[in-house]
């Protein structure tokens, strides 16, 4: 049944954020509307689609290191000192690439070198969604706007959207940006993966921005001030 795959679909990709800096939360907003009783049949959507690499731009100016991307007229300046890189989907069809920025003592886990254990990190994707998907982030943003201490549940209630269990902890609110607006989703913290945050801009009626970071255990004073200034330089027009 459709709401048992976005179940599904749901907790891959929260698993991905927490466990890699990259592009893969842009994947992972699935259409969650319940289904009727009596039609759970599977619904049509277009795929999700990030951009190629061409449309990730990384311009070196006196200001410091600025990040362009501009189908969705996005600019963002890269923390000072951090690595950026262009990192190729080996998973998804065709050319897909999302961006992903370490500081200068980041350090990946021994045991797992997808897991960001030392350090600050951040991820930039962006791409085609399917119009569905995109009204639905719209719906949740004017659901906060409404009622901006909504817990969950109460998100779930009035979007409605399905929350699967161990979500209850989690926070959503509405990230105020240069431009336009966007929903902050903030994880609660794992022992293994640390804390991950996620952005999502909708633009327009079928194009998603997603900025995503994780705060490995102990570096969240370092890394929330830094997040935050880098949301804080980001331009959409």
């Amino acid at each position: 049944m459709q709401t048992k795959r976005n179940f599904i679909l749901l907790i891959i990709v929260i698993i991905m954020i927490a466990s890699m800096v990259g592009g893969y939360f842009f994947m992972g907003w699935k259409p969650t509307t319940k289904p009727s009783e009596e039609t759970e049949e599977e619904t049509t959507s277009s795929p999700s689609i990030l951009f190629g690499a061409d449309d990730y731009k990384i311009e070196e100016k006196l200001e410091g290191k600025f990040i362009v991307i501009e189908k969705v007229g996005f600019t963002a300046k890269a923390p000072k000192g951090w690595r950026v890189e262009k990192i190729e989907s080996a998973s998804l069809p065709s050319s897909q690439y999302w961006l992903e920025m370490f500081s200068p003592d980041a350090e990946m886990s021994e045991k797992s070198k997808a897991i960001l254990e030392k350090g600050c990190g951040i991820g930039v994707s962006a791409g085609t969604k399917d119009k569905e998907e995109i009204k639905e982030i719209r719906d949740v943003i004017d659901f906060l706007q409404k009622h901006p201490e909504a817990k969950t549940e109460e998100i779930a209630l009035g979007v409605p959207i399905f929350p699967f269990p161990s979500a209850k902890e989690d926070n959503y609110k509405i990230r105020e940006l240069t431009g336009c607006q966007g929903v902050e989703w903030i994880s609660s913290e794992e022992s293994i993966f640390g804390q991950p945050t996620s952005v999502e801009i909708p633009i327009g009626n079928n194009k998603l921005i997603s900025l995503n970071t994780v705060y490995p255990s102990g570096y969240k004073e370092k890394c929330l001030p830094i997040w935050n200034d880098f949301l804080k330089s980001i331009i959409i027009k």
